[in-house]
């Protein structure tokens, strides 16, 4: 029906979302991304994990897009071309059916709507951690209001986390670690973790 959202590069993220519709009028969000290979599960075992709390975006279908009969893959633009480099990474063309299709955060109605939006953010957030799932990408773009309450969206750079477990960097795009200055070294709040230092 409309495009809601779309990467800008295509090696880089080379993710379209989409709002669709079926025949009796349910609408839905189609990510239509492609994946690393050594991520290709990724979003959907999270979206698992956190199925069943509200104000997260819920994974209703996912499926490979099929090139000649096989999961469509870079490899496959690559090959044909002569051109594969021992460094290359695999990307798979995948697509995710998700509900519901809301608007962008930035698309609120009133302030009365966005401070709920907020308050449904925290406590999504708050469970997410009981079911051991951290976001890693809070921005704008990753949340929507859909019928007055606000969701979580987009999984690709959440992680699962245990305790006794420290964070690592993130790759790619995703929010930045937070750095408390005023700690012993400069370390990350709360993982202690030189490495992570300023």
């Amino acid at each position: 029906m409309s495009m809601l959202w779309q990467s800008q590069g295509f090696f880089s993220c080379g993710t379209i979302c989409s709002r669709v519709q079926t025949s009796d009028g349910m609408e839905y969000a189609l990510k239509d991304c492609w994946v690393a290979e050594d991520k290709k599960n990724h979003e959907v075992t999270i979206l698992k994990m956190v199925e069943g709390i509200p104000n997260v975006v819920k994974l209703v279908a996912h499926w490979n897009v099929l090139y000649d009969g096989e999961p469509d893959c870079t490899y496959h633009i690559r090959a044909s071309h002569g051109v594969c480099t021992s460094g290359f990474i695999r990307r798979f063309h995948q697509h995710l059916l998700l509900t519901p299709c809301g608007e962008p955060l930035v698309l609120y109605s009133s302030k009365l709507e966005l401070l709920r939006a907020f308050h449904d953010f925290v406590s999504a957030y708050s469970l997410m951690l009981t079911s051991h799932v951290l976001h890693r990408d809070l921005s704008p773009n990753n949340f929507i209001i859909h019928d007055g309450q606000g969701y979580f969206i987009d999984f690709d750079h959440a992680r699962m986390i245990a305790e006794g477990t420290v964070s690592v960097p993130s790759e790619g795009m995703g929010m930045a670690l937070y750095v408390n200055s005023s700690s012993p070294g400069g370390y990350c709040k709360g993982c202690k973790d030189p490495t992570h230092s300023k």
